[in-house]
């Protein structure tokens, strides 16, 4: 059929997916804002195999001194964001981050809960239509390397099988390194 054009729900520019926003500007304002919050959510799939708080799970001890977490982004982000305003998690299934962000619009009302996520391009695809009837906003943010390429490789991941591990690009970890400073510096004020 000519002139069909395939619509997403959502927005990408490189590996973000912006759900219900225009874009990165339109993140920032919102997140400036004195009434926001970040949830910000990891996928347990680029948790190390060696995780001390073992890879399947949403747990995680971010231990500066533990020589697994040193080596961690995970671990990185945790150690960068504010504890004001922010709501940290590790994410098991594709489930439990859309419970978590209706449990965080629930517990600050009145305020703007904004996200963070990352997760697989298949995964981000699926939370398209959740991320968008919720009222919550937020960015996606595309992991790359061993990535559920399959439904049978998706489910299998949702149960803990997951043999390959993925990772956050050099540049994408840049972005986000950049936006939970500027996060920080908008929680904590000089």
């Amino acid at each position: 059929m000519q002139g069909f054009a395939e619509k997403h729900p959502y927005v990408r520019d490189k590996d973000f997916f912006y759900y219900k926003l225009a874009g990165l500007d339109e993140f920032k304002q919102r997140l400036a804002q004195p009434n926001s919050v970040l949830v910000v959510g990891f996928s347990y799939c680029h948790k190390p195999f060696e995780c001390p708080s073992g890879r399947f799970s949403d747990a995680c001890i971010h231990d500066p001194e533990h020589p697994v977490c040193r080596q961690c982004f995970i671990g990185k982000c945790l150690h960068a964001l504010p504890q004001q305003r922010t709501v940290p998690l590790l994410i098991p299934t594709v489930h439990y981050i859309g419970e978590k962000i209706l449990e965080a619009v629930r517990a600050y009302p009145g305020r703007d809960v904004l996200y963070v996520i990352t997760a697989c391009e298949l995964t981000l695809e699926m939370f398209g239509a959740w991320g968008n009837i919720t009222p919550a906003a937020g960015i996606g943010v595309r992991l790359d390397g061993q990535i559920c390429n399959t439904m049978k490789a998706f489910e299998a991941s949702e149960i803990g099988i997951k043999p390959g591990l993925t990772v956050v690009l050099d540049e994408t970890q840049q972005r986000m390194m950049a936006l939970f400073a500027e996060w920080r510096e908008i929680t904590h004020p000089a």
